[in-house]
């Protein structure tokens, strides 16, 4: 009777613990329930590099084409500049001249303007004057810096600008999809300098529409302008001779914020 009494006994306890989740081994006793089970075990946080020398993303994670590139880590050297292609006007030949890539191509004129690119012969050739885009079009070339505005700032409707503008990258990109474009912002006139034409106010207005250019068409727009500007946006005063054009010393820190400013 004890025999049968102590085997029942044993009986119940082995099922009281097949219900109740313990599990007895050699040495030592362990809970398992839904709660220990769904524990997370503590991982190693990811690193997460900072965000202030990434390019600019919109809400949607794509590339925020409405904000200027950031500076990054690292500068390039004259090598990237190899594959591009600066359009210009006179102060622009004034970055080739002073101080700006080697291993560019520069099509630039004096008096260039956002109308006269698309026709005017100004560029030469072997076979002649052809139009900078005619030029473009028999140039290899990965990337394209343009900077247009200056001698256009007093056309009576900015809107007659943009539509040129946006026919310029039209037309870059029916050439080379692929190229990176970058719209460099107009660069500042002295206050000295400025008059109902030739005014900062305007400058600013173009610069503006030039960023919403810029977001429209998915193009990079580069501020070069703060790398020239005082405090109260003008040039520096020391940056020009005639307050329009830049010194070599200033045409360096441009080429300075090229380097610094790209999209990989």
């Amino acid at each position: 009777m004890r025999v049968k009494f102590l085997g029942g006994f044993l009986s119940l306890v082995a099922i009281f613990l097949l219900f109740t989740g313990v599990v007895l081994a050699p040495g030592y006793t362990q809970r398992v329930n839904d709660k220990d089970l769904g524990e997370e075990v503590p991982r190693e946080k990811p690193v997460v590099p900072p965000e202030d020398n990434l390019p600019p993303k919109a809400a949607t994670g794509e590339y925020d084409y409405g904000s200027p590139v950031p500076p990054a880590e690292i500068p390039v050297d004259d090598d990237y500049f190899a594959d591009a292609v600066f359009i210009g006007d006179s102060r622009t030949r004034g970055l080739q001249t002073l101080s700006g890539p080697t291993t560019a191509t520069y099509l630039t004129a004096i008096g260039l303007t956002v109308d006269t690119v698309l026709t005017k012969p100004l560029i030469k050739t072997e076979d002649g004057l052809v139009s900078v885009l005619d030029a473009l079009r028999a140039t290899p070339f990965g990337k394209v810096y343009l900077m247009l505005g200056i001698n256009e700032l007093g056309w009576v409707y900015s809107e007659v600008f943009i539509e040129h503008y946006q026919k310029i990258l039209t037309e870059i990109k029916k050439i080379n999809p692929q190229a990176q474009i970058y719209l460099q912002s107009i660069l500042p006139v002295a206050a000295s300098r400025e008059d109902q034409i030739y005014n900062n106010a305007r400058i600013r207005e173009y610069n503006a529409l030039l960023q919403q250019l810029a977001r429209e068409n998915k193009v990079y727009y580069l501020n070069v302008a703060e790398c020239v500007s005082d405090a109260a946006g003008a040039l520096l005063a020391d940056a020009s001779t005639d307050g329009v054009h830049l010194k070599k010393e200033y045409c360096d820190l441009w080429y300075e914020y090229l380097r610094l400013h790209y999209v990989p």
